[in-house]
């Protein structure tokens, strides 16, 4: 059971997720596409540079093609998917919310992990020129 009161992050997460994902599967052609503003003035890729066509190549289920325009959001957005499967879960009530505590030892070591990841990643981006 989804715990009772308060703000449940699956209430309001999963359902704007869900639609985003419908939204870049059926209707490709209306997400906007605009340069960056970070490689016009660096002429170096941002740190997302990749993720919109990473995202419509998920939508096509082309996983490699994702993977090579920018693996870190592919991952992240395959996560989403795995999110709102979770949050349909909670709604059914065949799953409990999830939770961390916000200042344990595993969250910290997870936001610096998450921060490598993010240095990791725009060095590829930056080394294959995306």
């Amino acid at each position: 059971m989804a715990r009772e009161g308060g703000w449940v992050h699956e209430k309001v997460l999963g359902p704007l997720f869900a639609a985003a994902i419908v939204f870049a599967v059926f209707l490709p052609d209306y997400i906007p596409r605009m340069p960056c503003p970070f490689r016009a003035l660096t002429h170096l890729p941002c740190m997302t540079c990749g993720s919109t066509r990473a995202g419509l190549a998920l939508g096509r289920f082309e996983f490699v093609e994702a993977l090579r325009m920018n693996p870190l959001m592919t991952v992240v957005l395959v996560g989403v998917g795995v999110y709102v499967f979770h949050a349909a879960l909670v709604f059914a009530g065949l799953s409990r919310s999830w939770s961390l505590p916000p200042s344990s030892p595993r969250t910290r070591w997870a936001g610096r992990a998450v921060l490598l990841l993010i240095a990791v990643n725009w060095g590829y981006l930056v080394a294959v020129g995306r």
